[in-house]
């Protein structure tokens, strides 16, 4: 067998080799990928229950705000409101030069 022939049968071994190696890594990452997408996608559709609950219960529950706290919040908007009075607006500013 002379070299040529010898040399192109070990490079024709070797690509062969590396293929496969190459395709296995390919495998290993397509079904790592695959796994990850399923868990995104089981993970969004327990999200989006988890929503729906809250909306849920955010619908079926009522607002049980006493008369207290009725005008706590009140006082604190009324407080607000001065403090907003009381800060002199901020002028516009000047046209660009041009």
């Amino acid at each position: 067998m002379d070299s040529s022939l010898f040399f192109y049968c070990k490079i024709k071994k070797l690509i062969k080799r590396e293929t496969r190696t190459l395709m296995s890594k390919i495998t290993d990452f397509s079904t790592a990928v695959q796994t990850a997408l399923d868990n995104i996608k089981a993970d969004e559709a327990g999200l989006a229950k988890m929503i729906q609950d809250l909306k849920d219960q955010i619908a079926a529950g009522s607002s049980n705000l006493t008369p207290e706290d009725q005008a706590a919040l009140d006082a604190v908007l009324a407080k607000a409101n001065d403090i907003a009075a009381s800060v002199p607006d901020v002028p516009p500013p000047p046209p660009p030069q041009v």
